[in-house]
């Protein structure tokens, strides 16, 4: 069995995904990728993704107004689905964030996908 074989040949499967004109079995599907972190990952058949919990220690929130607008816009735009759809725009947002360690930035994110 050749490789493409392997990644493509399951007995028990009876969904299909399509990647342009190449359909591929699959035991599930979902519209939508929960919240949360993943890491991702590439093999001879595709690229996929690996939710990973997010663990923290019991965090206390200190006032710090940049992280409190960013949440609070962060919160927003998940309020604004159908806005996005009404116009025929994605509705997914990105976020750089950049700093000298310790400074929060895990732990903002982790509070905000929590």
């Amino acid at each position: 069995m050749n490789k493409e074989d392997e990644c493509m040949n399951k007995e028990n499967d009876t969904l299909w995904a399509r990647r342009g004109s190449n359909f591929f079995p699959v035991s599930a599907v979902t519209n939508k990728l929960p919240a949360g972190a993943y890491r991702c990952y590439e093999n001879d058949c595709s690229a996929f993704l690996e939710q990973v919990p997010t663990k923290t220690d019991k965090l206390l929130d200190l006032p710090d107004p940049t992280v409190e607008r960013l949440s609070a816009e962060h919160k927003k735009f998940w309020t604004l689905g159908e806005k996005y759809a009404e116009r025929e725009f994605l509705h997914k947002r990105g976020m750089l964030w950049h700093g000298i360690p310790g400074t929060g930035k895990t732990c903002a994110i982790g509070r905000m996908i929590g």
